[in-house]
């Protein structure tokens, strides 16, 4: 999960995309929409790697607990 969620954040991290912006007016309200994607996409890869960093830690935790049982 760690490295599908890097792969979704390394265009961020690589400013090959830009960053969304919060607060940014638009003449055309369909381009909120837009700007709403981006931001979930941004904040979901985010969400994703620290997701799969939990998941490591915790089956490193009980692999150390099963081993002392």
């Amino acid at each position: 999960m760690f490295i599908i969620g890097f792969i979704f954040y390394y265009p961020y991290h690589i400013k090959k995309f830009k960053k969304p912006e919060l607060g940014v007016k638009r003449v055309n309200k369909l381009d909120y929409l837009g700007d709403g994607i981006k931001h979930l996409l941004y904040h979901r890869s985010i969400a994703i790697m620290l997701m799969g960093i939990s998941i490591m830690i915790f089956t490193i935790i009980m692999l150390v607990v099963d081993f002392f049982k």
